[in-house]
C-alpha cells in the first residue's frame, strides 16, 4: 500500500540535502576564521587550499565575505526550497495520472466511461426528464425521491459528467503551472483544505522568492530561511497525505 508519493520522498531528500549544506557551511566558516587567525599569528603557514579554485583568496577578501554568509545562504535556501515545492506539486499530479497508466491512458478511460454513462442516461430519460425544469421549492420531496432513484440506478448527474473536463484541465495546467495558482489549484481541483495561515504564508514566501530572483532582496536571515524550509516540508506532507488517500486509487483492473 502506498503511504506517501515518490514525489514527496524526493522533496524530503532535496530539503535534507539543502540543510546538510547549510550545516556544513555553518561548521566551515568558524573553522576558516580560526585558521586565518592562526596564519596571521604565525601559528600556521597558510589556510588549506580551496576545492575547485586554483588559488587562495586574500584574507581581506574572505573577511569581507564571511560576515554575510548566513544571510546569503538564507537567500539561496529560500530559492531552492520554493523551487523544490513547485516541482513537487507538478510531480505528484503526474504521479496521480501514472497510477492509472499515465495521462493519455487515464484520460481516455475516463472519457470512455463518460460515453458509457450517456448510454445509461438515455435509458433513464423518462425518470430524469422530471428534473428538467426550473426548480420549484414546493416540489422538494418529489425531487429528492427521483434523485435517490436515479442515484441507485447508476445515473450520472451533470457534475459527474463534467469530471473528464476537470481532469483534462488539470493535466493541461501542468504544462504552464504558475506558483500563484498553486493554492487555488490544490483547493479547487484536489479538495485540499488550505488554512488562512498556509495561504498567507505561501503567498508571503512567493513574494519573497520573487524579490530575491529580481535582485530586490539580497539577504535573508538563515533562521527565517530554515523556517520556510520546514513550512514547505510540512505543507507538502499535508498535501501528500490528502492526495495519496483520495486520489492514488486504481480505477481500472485492466
Amino acid at each position: 500500500m502506498i503511504k506517501s508519493s515518490k514525489s514527496y520522498h524526493t522533496l524530503k531528500k532535496q530539503i535534507q540535502v539543502s540543510l546538510d549544506f547549510v550545516l556544513l557551511c555553518c561548521h566551515s566558516m568558524p573553522a576558516l576564521n580560526a585558521y586565518m587567525k592562526a596564519v596571521e599569528k604565525g601559528e600556521a603557514d597558510k589556510i588549506p587550499n580551496p576545492d575547485y579554485f586554483e588559488s587562495l583568496a586574500e584574507h581581506s577578501r574572505l573577511k569581507q565575505i564571511i560576515p554575510n554568509y548566513k544571510k546569503n545562504i538564507g537567500r539561496f535556501l529560500v530559492l531552492s526550497s520554493f523551487s523544490y515545492f513547485e516541482s513537487y506539486v507538478s510531480d505528484v499530479i503526474k504521479e496521480l495520472f501514472l497510477i492509472n497508466g499515465g495521462d493519455k491512458v487515464f484520460l481516455n478511460a475516463v472519457k470512455n466511461k463518460r460515453g458509457d454513462h450517456f448510454k445509461v442516461i438515455a435509458n433513464l430519460n423518462e425518470k430524469a426528464k422530471k428534473l428538467r425544469e426550473v426548480k420549484d421549492k414546493s416540489k422538494t420531496a418529489k425531487y429528492k425521491k427521483i434523485i435517490d432513484e436515479l442515484t441507485k440506478s447508476d445515473y450520472k448527474f451533470p457534475s459527474e459528467l463534467l469530471a473528464f473536463y476537470g481532469l483534462f484541465q488539470l493535466q493541461e495546467k501542468l504544462g504552464n503551472l504558475k506558483a500563484v495558482d498553486i493554492p487555488n489549484m490544490m483547493e479547487n481541483a484536489l479538495g485540499v483544505e488550505i488554512t488562512t495561515h498556509e495561504r498567507s504564508e505561501f503567498n508571503r514566501i512567493r513574494d519573497l522568492r520573487n524579490h530575491i530572483a529580481h535582485g530586490d532582496i539580497r539577504e535573508v536571515d538563515l533562521s527565517e530561511a530554515i523556517q520556510i524550509n520546514d513550512f514547505f516540508k510540512d505543507f507538502a506532507g499535508k498535501v501528500d497525505q490528502h492526495i495519496v488517500r483520495n486520489f492514488f486509487v486504481i480505477e481500472s483492473a485492466t
